[in-house]
């Protein structure tokens, strides 16, 4: 089940079972989400920081199925990805088994949570924004860095409402993927902190502003 946060960023998730938490990116109502790993409900600044784990942690089951249940296991990833992209993290996990062609028992075998499936969904996406937001950090002019890393997150947002949500998202059930999120979240501080640092940004914006650009 997914429970809101606090701060902004994208539009708050629908309410399913939601219960205060804290902290994280900013959501368009100044409320933050995190999903819990219920299976009942439906080294700072390095590119590759927790990338590596998190990769092992989605994908590593994979590596030992036959290949029949490797196939089932893509084709519900691949589902779930264009779902999620199209309708957010609340998905019904029953249609994505059912336009994956597979029954929700062998979801569930693969994935015993949404927690489980958003790792194996969003994890690479979540790898790119960091390696993105290394490389702003390393460009030494602080606003083309700001302004290249705004742009680049509202692509990917404007392509993908499951990552829209997962920005605004603290996954419980999969730390691999927690990790990451929470790296995005603290480098875009990071790069917007040292653009307003240097007079190019506005001295009174705030991470939690970004929701106002998307």
């Amino acid at each position: 089940h997914y429970v809101p946060h606090t701060v902004p960023f994208l539009p708050t998730l629908p309410p399913v079972a939601w219960e205060p938490v804290s902290r994280p990116w900013p959501s368009r109502t100044g409320g933050l989400s995190r999903i819990s790993a219920d299976p009942s409900r439906t080294g700072e600044h390095s590119p590759d920081y927790g990338y590596a784990v998190s990769m092992a942690a989605a994908r590593g089951p994979a590596a030992n199925l036959r290949a029949d249940a490797a196939r089932n296991r893509r084709e519900i990833i691949e589902a779930a990805r264009e779902l999620y992209g199209r309708r957010g993290l609340d998905a019904p996990l029953d249609e994505i088994a059912r336009l994956a062609g597979v029954g929700n028992a062998t979801l569930y075998r693969h994935f015993p949570t949404r927690c489980a499936l958003a790792a194996a969904v969003f994890a690479d996406t979540l790898g790119r924004i960091i390696d993105a937001a290394a490389r702003a950090l390393d460009d030494p002019d602080p606003w083309h860095a700001f302004a290249g890393h705004v742009r680049f997150l509202a692509q990917l947002q404007a392509a993908d409402r499951g990552l829209a949500d997962l920005l605004i998202t603290k996954v419980t059930g999969a730390p691999e993927l927690e990790q990451l999120r929470s790296r995005a979240s603290r480098d875009f501080t990071r790069i917007a902190d040292r653009a307003r640092a240097s007079g190019v940004l506005r001295a009174d914006f705030t991470p939690e502003d970004l929701v106002l650009l998307l």
